[in-house]
């Protein structure tokens, strides 16, 4: 009976340090979704993409995107910051 009690005890214990562990790995984790979750994502310019605006395919969906220098319709794209649901982009290298 004794035996029983320790192990189950100790199961107990051991159960609920691993769920600890799991949760602060889990906030350790990159965001993957929001404004902050697509910036560094790659994509392809649809359009040709300026200052006044074009369309880049990002993660799977057709964004509005602007760009300081023009950007060549089938060009390779990082985003780096989202405004008012506009893609700021750059090309890549």
């Amino acid at each position: 009976m004794l035996f029983e009690t320790i192990f189950v005890i100790s199961f107990i214990i051991l159960l609920s340090i691993l769920f600890i562990i799991i949760g602060l790995l889990a906030q350790r984790k990159r965001i993957t979704t929001g404004q902050e979750g697509m910036e560094g994502k790659t994509g392809i310019a649809r359009t040709t993409i300026n200052p006044k605006g074009g369309k880049a395919f990002v993660a799977g969906e057709l964004w509005i995107a602007v760009s300081k220098d023009e950007i060549p319709s089938g060009s390779q794209v990082v985003v780096r910051a989202i405004r008012d649901m506009i893609l700021v982009v750059e090309a890549t290298q």
